[in-house]
């Protein structure tokens, strides 16, 4: 399978290897970088990011477990895939290339096609995650998976930055994932506010041990806008029904609006006498109708 549009970084110290991969991977359709160790290897990627890297395993200056370990440590190139290339029969060699986060191994002499197959198989999953991941982030969202701790299992350095810049830390997830109900289902999101912005991480779904969670960043006052308009709405009682189609309760709504719950009672009766609904269930489903329904759905996906 050729692959024009696909940079690959072949990095060893053996020159007639080197140059064997070269040819092969560029008679292939690849466009092919070359480095030597490590470091150097490291060096090309502040100048020209590759699609993915083929890695010896023992080099000098700079051998390729180090080099993986610095490529997954550092948010600009952790996506980018890495096969080790190793001529070791050591199994502990080959775990510890795969910790690293390498996403597969090729032992030495390489077969050219069956590198090539292997290139192709994780380009192609690697363009397929790019994609998904680009999508859920145009649309302001990004997935996390936490084991029961509330510790990382999996996320984005995006998805990293979002709970950093809103003080969400493991042990706030714990907390939150602890509100489990009957149904296994938290019955709101957690949420944090930071200025005019908003995160809210919501519950996805369980993969073995960890618990699949998806964050978007949004702009309650854009909803507030959305709601006020259409349901002829004062500002006060938008605020209140944003805050009830997020899942918040009257006690909650009253603490960040810094009112009464008595009087978040009062604004519900207006709204649903605007609205022609007689309880909050019904508010909420007509408000996820409005343009503010496709953020807020995404809110309440099934497990």
């Amino acid at each position: 399978m050729t692959s024009p549009d696909a940079t690959v970084l072949v990095v060893d110290d053996h020159v007639p290897n080197l140059a064997f991969l070269t040819d092969a991977l560029s008679a292939a359709g690849y466009r092919v970088l070359v480095a030597m160790d490590g470091q150097e290897a490291l060096d090309r990627l502040a100048l020209t990011r590759p699609d993915l890297i083929l890695l010896d395993a023992l080099m000098p200056v700079l051998d390729g477990f180090e080099t993986c370990r610095r490529l997954k440590a550092t948010p600009a190139y952790e996506s980018i895939p890495v096969i080790f290339m190793t001529a070791l029969g050591e199994p502990e060699q080959i775990v510890q290339g795969l910790s690293l986060g390498a996403v597969d191994y090729v032992t030495k002499p390489a077969h050219p096609d069956v590198v090539k197959a292997r290139i192709a198989a994780h380009l192609g999953a690697s363009r397929s995650l790019a994609l998904a991941r680009e999508a859920l982030v145009r649309c302001g969202q990004l997935p996390i998976a936490v084991d029961p701790r509330g510790a990382l299992v999996c996320a984005t350095s995006e998805a990293r930055a979002w709970l950093a810049a809103y003080g969400i830390t493991g042990p706030d997830l714990a907390a939150w994932l602890a509100t489990l109900g009957e149904s296994g289902i938290p019955a709101t999101p957690l949420m944090r506010r930071r200025g005019d912005r908003a995160l809210y991480v919501s519950w996805l779904g369980r993969s073995g041990h960890a618990a699949l969670l998806l964050m978007r960043e949004e702009d309650p006052m854009h909803a507030q806008q959305v709601l006020a308009r259409d349901f002829a709405l004062s500002d006060r009682e938008a605020e209140v029904l944003v805050w009830v189609a997020y899942g918040k309760t009257n006690a909650d709504i009253a603490d960040i609006l810094g009112m009464s719950p008595r009087t978040v009672n009062k604004h519900l009766e207006h709204i649903f006498l605007k609205m022609g609904v007689e309880t909050r269930g019904a508010a909420t489903a007509l408000a996820l109708r409005r343009p503010l329904g496709a953020s807020v759905a995404a809110w309440s996906l099934p497990a």
